[in-house]
């Protein structure tokens, strides 16, 4: 930023007080640029550090032309002019003490840099480098945010009222730096000062200022961290930005330093840091359930069994309490993919303490110990992870939607509740309830991560391997990657991501999915289960069904039973028109019209699972209805030629084609350029569209949120696999295909990938078949209507 600059205070004062005797011209120059008080009764103390703080500012930032140099000059003068022959009285009992922020209390909200000014020259006088020091931190801090200086300067004022030795701060950063760091690195040098006062670090966020990241915030938009991978290192984080409806508005990455770095660090970091999307594809495609980098259960196993024989022999008596506290640490982590360090934080609740504490409603690991030397333990965890769009009161017979707000609970399966026994029994009761795991097992993240590369190292040397840390624990969730939907893997871990918005589950599928995956994962590792012999080791019973009642997730998702109403409503319309003869039909042909076109752009947004956009179907130049597909843009964020790829099942493109054959088959139209989907209106073609299909379900009295269609696509699909005794297994991919939903550089239809969308609409129309069998009835009723329009004669 320029200096001097007068955009930010560009409001006028009168010559009065410590600007008396001055040309109006200069009192300008000198308020506008520092906003000194006119009324200061510590005004003299400013009479040295004033112009010193002015030659800082301008050695920082220096002229680049001779408008600027002027512009400098003339505030040089201006100060001196300020001073000349000018005595203001202070109190004696001020003069005799050091100057504090109680003094300027009357100053210090709307006179920031004037009252920071005066307490360093008032407090560092005497020591010329330490004067220097502050002053050149105050000019960088003015420099970036001449027009917010209260809040960074209040965090100054407070580390340099710690009287650190100037020897210790000029060691990390001296009187020269402050002229050739850039802001980026001096952050980085303060963040070191961070162990003598965190004030320190304080200061350091306001030397990079981020406008986007506040700006988005004032919209109301949810910040989703889904994806983070480790990069040489450091954490590279991908973070999105989503509205109510799960769209995201706005997506970047940023990368995290694992530690201070020099200047030369940085610099090679800054280089890092630009082809860092690429790092970010490789990381995420090595979390893919084929990868190479993956570690298998029979990797894991051996790991186990040299490291720890005795849980595999089941003798753990003879181990200590601590190393007992190790292997629970671990087994957390694998259990939920996350490491030690956002898991130490977790607490732990005992269900028999005498407190009176809703234990229910408590997020943490609960347990009580039995008289038998048994733990029964389960993982409370919540269940509003993303505020998307709730439905309407009044439809609780339409969506999927229930007032059940308790949180989610997760047994904590073997061996975990075999190994929490032990330590858990030599703690004090009080001291273990209501306590996070660090605290109750005295073991912080540092002892864990030595004595854990101490089990690495070993068992590398011994077996000729290289397992890393990482690849421990990710294992489960490698082995279950695209076996289960990766919102209920969400839920475990407690994070956002993008599938919450559309995805709507119940709690006992939840806790049947993610509890046998795990026993199925560790009889893969060599454990052998007994049935009812060990606490956390029987397998549950499948759910017969969703059980609406304890529904959570997405609120828009349409009911099974409410879809078979809307079958039924277009089958019984279907019939009816079909039983009427040539004459009348031809009369109320417009009508027709309006209603298959309405039951097709309804199957089609279930099947496709759109979004509510103006325009959502295309012209026949972007359809193949002979391959069961058509590509849209229904997103307003596709910019250009940007274009989604929509997949729809057989019998509706059937339907669909047969419409269309009939409807342009006498007219001279260029047919690749009309809608895809229209209906007569006085005899001409309407397009499908928002609007009109809005109107038409007003008509057919369907109420629908237009947001419902996604939700809806994504719970039957899961819903389907996990419910249905006939279903394939289930595959996120698929659904991810349907969605349109990947993680960085995993879309199937890349621009370097085999697979092309003929061949994937095979298996998605297959597929869909079977998820759309509530309309069987529907369909055949609209294709007999069709086939009598075509005997009946031509549309247009």
């Amino acid at each position: 930023m320029p200096y001097p600059n007068y955009i930010v205070n560009s409001e006028k004062i009168a010559s009065t007080g410590i600007y008396a005797n001055v040309y109006n011209y200069d009192v300008q120059r000198v308020w506008q640029a520092f906003k000194l008080p006119p009324l200061s009764p510590l005004f003299d103390r400013l009479s040295e550090i004033l112009p010193l703080f002015h030659r800082m500012c301008c050695e920082l930032v220096p002229e680049k032309n001779a408008y600027q140099r002027k512009q400098q000059e003339e505030l040089k003068s201006a100060i001196a002019l300020l001073f000349k022959n000018k005595v203001i009285a202070t109190s004696g009992a001020t003069n005799k003490r050091k100057i504090t922020r109680r003094d300027l209390h009357d100053f210090l909200t709307d006179h920031p840099l004037f009252s920071t000014l005066v307490l360093i020259a008032s407090n560092h006088q005497k020591n010329e480098i330490d004067l220097h020091w502050w002053t050149l931190l105050t000019a960088r801090i003015y420099l970036l945010l001449p027009d917010d200086l209260y809040s960074p300067l209040l965090a100054l004022d407070k580390a340099r009222a710690l009287n650190i030795d100037i020897s210790t701060l000029t060691k990390h950063v001296t009187i020269a730096e402050f002229y050739i760091l850039t802001n980026f690195e001096l952050k980085a040098q303060l963040v070191v000062l961070n162990d003598i006062s965190p004030t320190f670090d304080t200061i350091s966020q306001y030397l990079v200022r981020k406008p986007r990241i506040n700006k988005i915030k004032k919209n109301g938009l949810q910040c989703l961290t889904d994806h983070s991978f480790d990069f040489q290192g450091d954490q590279l984080q991908q973070y999105q930005f989503v509205d109510e409806s799960g769209e995201v508005q706005q997506s970047y990455l940023t990368l995290k330093p694992s530690k201070p770095l020099s200047i030369k660090s940085q610099q090679q970091h800054y280089r890092q840091k630009l082809g860092g999307l690429k790092s970010a594809i490789r990381r995420q495609n090595l979390k893919l359930p084929l990868s190479q980098k993956a570690l298998t259960p029979k990797e894991l196993e051996g790991f186990l069994t040299y490291s720890f024989p005795q849980l595999m022999d089941n003798t753990l008596d003879i181990i200590t309490q601590k190393e007992c506290w190790y292997w629970v640490i671990i087994f957390l982590e694998l259990w939920l993919a996350l490491p030690y360090s956002q898991i130490k934080s977790l607490r732990l609740f005992n269900q028999r303490t005498r407190k009176i504490i809703d234990h229910d409603t408590q997020p943490g690991l609960h347990y009580h110990l039995t008289n038998d030397g048994h733990c029964h333990a389960y993982l409370v965890i919540t269940q509003l992870l993303v505020k998307g769009k709730q439905a309407p009161s009044a439809t609780s017979n339409v969506y999927s939607t229930s007032s059940d707000d308790r949180p989610v609970t997760l047994i904590v399966p073997y061996p975990l509740q075999h190994l929490l026994y032990i330590p858990l029994k030599l703690v004090n009761a009080t001291k273990r309830h209501a306590n996070p795991l660090v605290y109750i097992s005295k073991i912080d993240e540092q002892q864990y991560r030595n004595w854990l590369k101490e089990k690495i190292k070993a068992y590398n040397s011994h077996c000729h391997q290289y397992v890393k840390a990482a690849q421990i624990r990710s294992c489960f969730h490698h082995y279950i990657s695209g076996r289960i939907p990766s919102s209920y893997l969400g839920w475990q871990q407690g994070s956002a991501m993008i599938q919450h918005y559309y995805s709507n589950a119940d709690k006992q599928t939840l806790q049947y999915t993610l509890h046998n995956q795990w026993l199925n994962f560790i009889k893969e590792i060599g454990f052998s289960l007994e049935a009812g012999s060990l606490i956390g080791s029987d397998e549950l019973s499948k759910p017969e069904g969703k059980n609406s009642l304890q529904s959570f997730g997405a609120a828009l998702s349409v009911k099974q039973d409410h879809l078979k109403l809307l079958a039924d409503y277009f089958e019984n319309s279907f019939i009816k028109y079909t039983q009427l003869r040539q004459k009348k039909l031809r009369q109320g042909i417009e009508k027709v019209s309006q209603l298959i076109t309405c039951y097709i752009a309804l199957r089609a947004c279930f099947s496709g699972g759109l979004r509510p956009v103006k325009q959502p179907f295309p012209a026949f130049s972007a359809t193949s209805l002979a391959h069961s597909i058509f590509t849209t843009q229904d997103k307003d964020a596709h910019k250009n030629g940007e274009h989604r790829l929509i997949f729809l099942d057989n019998t509706l493109s059937e339907i669909w084609k047969q419409w269309t054959d009939w409807f342009y088959s006498s007219s001279y139209l260029n047919i690749s350029e009309q809608p895809s989907l229209a209906n007569l209106k006085k005899g001409q073609p309407i397009e499908m569209n928002k609007e009109v299909l809005q109107n038409v379900f007003t008509k057919l009295n369907i109420q629908l949120d237009p947001n419902s269609f996604r939700q809806s696509l994504c719970t039957l699909w899961i819903d389907n696999d996990l419910h249905a005794p006939t279903s394939d297994k289930f595959n996120q991919q698929h659904l991810n295909l349907q969605m349109n939903h990947f993680k960085i550089g995993q879309s199937p239809l890349g621009q370097y990938n085999l697979c092309s969308p003929i061949q994937l609409a095979v298996q998605q129309s297959v597929k869909l078949s079977s998820l759309m069998s509530v309309f069987n009835k529907s369909d055949k009723a609209c294709l007999l209507l069709i086939e009598k329009l075509i005997d009946n004669g031509r549309a247009l």
